[in-house]
């Protein structure tokens, strides 16, 4: 774990889900995890607190893809969070569409935890030059 990260936000309508990532991510060092069931809850959220990923699956509620995304980005764009996606069975295209709306990484569910180590150290290495 870096000093990158160290707040979350679950954004996924399960709470066993929320709950198991939760686990994998403060087993991963971060500091503070908040968990929301849906996208309005979700974003409510992200405009009041400072955080630095957002673990989210294609689609919570009313919104999908690149507008859940941009939503969840909405409030600072020097400071907003990293988005990851919680991929449950996401089919190729709407992966594809999620990195081109600004994912930056994806976890496979159910979250194991050598997984989340290798998403923390590849988010943090320095982008190639």
């Amino acid at each position: 774990m870096t000093d990158r990260f160290r707040s979350a936000l679950i954004l996924h309508p399960n709470l066993l889900t929320r709950k198991a990532v939760r686990r994998q991510l403060m087993l991963a060092g971060f500091e503070r995890v908040l968990e929301a069931e849906d996208d309005a809850s979700a974003i409510a959220l992200a405009s009041q607190e400072r955080l630095d990923v957002v673990f989210t699956p294609f689609a919570a509620g009313e919104l999908k893809g690149a507008a859940l995304f941009r939503a969840l980005r909405a409030r600072d764009r020097k400071a907003a969070p990293v988005l990851v996606l919680l991929d449950d069975g996401v089919p190729p295209p709407a992966r594809v569409a999620a990195v081109k709306a600004g994912l930056s990484g994806r976890l496979t569910l159910p979250v194991q935890p050598e997984q989340v180590q290798r998403l923390l150290a590849e988010l943090s290495a320095p982008a190639p030059a």
